[in-house]
């Protein structure tokens, strides 16, 4: 619209943006419509840009801190907050067709410094100036054709200022080779098995899993993962070879592979095996059998990556990426319940191993009132042979003994006794002999000390 005034002829919604050519200064503005039908001014021609003093009022709760703008109390001397400003300012703001606006508003802001600073040591005039000319890409041209680039380097000369020294003139070549082909490390990425509810990587020998390596995903490693028989190692040379033996390689998954044998006339053992064809798709260590006149001879095959048509080795890595936690020993102190057992130091459990930790098993066989005694309980204890159950109360601060007519049944529980949970006592010395006599109670500073009943062997 030409004037603000105009806007009034318009039907306008929310969303929408109106563009005012003359705002009564020759300078246009432009308005953005608000779900109410207001108006926002967002540009103008030749204005200022006014930020937040959330950005860097200190007396605000929240804003930038060290790095991020967070929940963080904004930093009194706000360096980082400053750069990140200048940094959306050149960055975002002014670029494309306000670039040069950029360099105007650098030279504004050094000025501006000038005029409150005489002589800032950060800021001074250089009189060497440096060149990067981007000539051309870097080609094969059939016919040599000196470059231009000392043209350009005597145009800079001539229209430099006189006192500017050129410091450096480096020619730039560009090129970007194209390689052809599909990449790949031929890995076999882990997927989601809803009806297992596991994270696998497929198997190519599981039938189920097999139309995966048809997709591009897993098409490299199932076009390339099959080897060669690359070597024959004789395990035991034989004896009493008159011939040379036939050497029959079979198994693997693969076909093709052939060698013979050479024998020794002098002892009549195998000296060596060559293979004469490596075969292909193997995908297990095929078996190899010596049939000949003589005894004893054994060899085994060694797979290698396969030889292709283009010259040269597939790269198929034979890493087995099972997990394996073979470096740590492991015992387990869980055991299934027998009766008129003693467990000591043991998880026991009624049915099979693997259910022993499904809580969901657990069920109220029956209880033992305690509350006479204590009411808020804490821990209890049990005797190893079960004839005894120890409770330890926090209200009184007193542990209670209870004797169990059938062992481990604890609704058979009878109280007996009263124990002290704690004995304070002012110990001197403890001797080796682990008693307190009083030999060894010599003059040394004494200290307090808690000493644990032994509940389970000694009683009260």
């Amino acid at each position: 619209m030409n004037t603000f005034n105009d806007i009034q002829k318009l039907s306008i919604a929310a969303d929408e943006y109106i563009k005012v050519l003359d705002d009564g200064s020759g300078r246009f503005l432009i308005y953005e419509v608000g779900t109410t039908g207001t108006l926002t001014l967002i540009a103008a021609e030749n204005s200022t840009i006014e930020f937040s003093s959330s950005l860097y009022d200190v007396n605000n709760e929240y804003g930038f801190d060290t790095t991020v703008f967070d929940s963080e109390a904004l930093d009194n001397q706000a360096s980082v907050e400053i750069g990140k400003l200048f940094d959306a300012v050149q960055n975002q703001i002014l670029i494309d067709d306000l670039a040069i606006e950029a360099n105007n508003l650098f030279f504004a802001l050094v000025n501006y410094i000038l005029q409150e600073q005489k002589s800032p040591d950060w800021i001074f005039k250089t009189s060497f100036i440096a060149v990067y000319h981007a000539l051309r890409t870097l080609d094969q041209i059939p016919v040599y054709s000196r470059d231009n680039q000392s043209f350009y380097e005597e145009y800079i000369n001539e229209i430099k200022p006189y006192r500017t020294q050129l410091k450096e003139f480096v020619p730039v070549y560009t090129k970007t080779d194209t390689a052809t082909g599909s990449w790949t490390d031929f890995d076999i990425p882990a997927r989601w098995y809803a009806d297992e509810r596991i994270f696998r990587s497929p198997n190519i020998q599981v039938t189920s899993d097999s139309t995966y390596f048809a997709t591009d995903l897993y098409k490299p490693y199932a076009d390339n993962y099959k080897l060669e028989v690359g070597e024959i190692i004789i395990g035991n040379v034989g004896q009493n070879y008159t011939l040379a033996p036939n050497i029959e390689i079979s198994g693997g998954g693969g076909t093709g592979a052939n060698a013979i044998a050479t024998i020794s006339a002098v002892n009549g053992t195998i000296s060596s095996i060559t293979i004469v064809s490596p075969g292909s798709g193997y995908t297990t260590t095929p078996s190899v059998t010596i049939n000949g006149t003589g005894e004893g001879a054994t060899a085994y095959a060694v797979l290698s990556s396969e030889f292709d048509s283009q010259g040269s080795y597939n790269t198929v890595r034979s890493i087995d990426s099972t997990i394996k936690f073979d470096r740590i020993t492991y015992a387990s102190n869980v055991t299934a319940w027998a009766a008129n057992v003693a467990y000591e130091d043991t998880i026991v459990v009624n049915g099979n191993f693997a259910n022993s930790y499904d809580l969901n098993r657990i069920e109220l066989d029956g209880n033992a009132n305690v509350a006479p005694q204590d009411a808020t309980v804490t821990d209890v204890y049990f005797k190893p042979d079960g004839t005894k159950m120890y409770v330890a109360g926090d209200t009184t601060d007193r542990v209670y003994e209870y004797t169990l007519s059938t062992p481990w049944e604890v609704t058979t529980a009878s109280n007996v006794s009263l124990l002290m949970l704690l004995l304070r006592i002012a110990v001197y010395k403890v001797c080796s002999s682990g008693k307190m006599d009083t030999d060894c109670m010599q003059s040394v500073t004494p200290v307090t000390a808690f000493m644990n009943i032994d509940l389970l062997h000694h009683g009260a």
